[in-house]
């Protein structure tokens, strides 16, 4: 369970990976991942709940309210930002990014995965199946051809 200073220094850095991440998109989504650190694990996992850090980054108002905020897609930003502070807590949590060939065109779709189980989005749930086409954990691994 995480102390006060925990939760204080957690919420800043969630608030401030929110804050960067629209920028760090506009890279594309593999490069952000590279640039917010792949390798990144340490041993604190030891005394922290994942789902309690997942609770309250998605607490933050900035998920809920500013979500689309300079980048359309609010799931990859999601994302992006608990993958580097779940890795950074140790845990060997991976990022899929999958499509979905819809009529139209492509759609696309972020989510995490540890211990094989997927991290739902409390505020997202696809109504269709998206293929997973990259994993991202210690490295970048191409699934499926696009």
């Amino acid at each position: 369970m995480l102390n006060f200073f925990d939760k204080f220094f957690l919420i800043i850095r969630v608030f401030i990976l929110t804050l960067l991440s629209p920028f760090v998109l506009l890279l594309g989504p593999i490069n952000a991942f590279r640039i917010l650190g792949l390798k990144i694990i340490s041993h604190k996992k030891n005394y922290v709940d994942y789902d309690e850090i997942i609770a309250i980054a998605d607490k933050i108002l900035l998920f809920k309210i500013f979500g689309k905020l300079f980048f359309r897609t609010r799931c990859l930003k999601r994302t992006l930002v608990l993958h580097r502070i779940l890795r950074s807590y140790g845990f060997d949590v991976k990022a899929i990014i999958g499509f979905d060939r819809e009529r139209n065109g492509v759609a696309g779709h972020a989510w995490l995965m540890l211990n094989g189980k997927k991290i739902s989005d409390p505020i997202f749930t696809p109504q269709r199946e998206f293929i997973p086409f990259v994993e991202i954990g210690a490295e970048v691994k191409k699934i499926k051809d696009a």
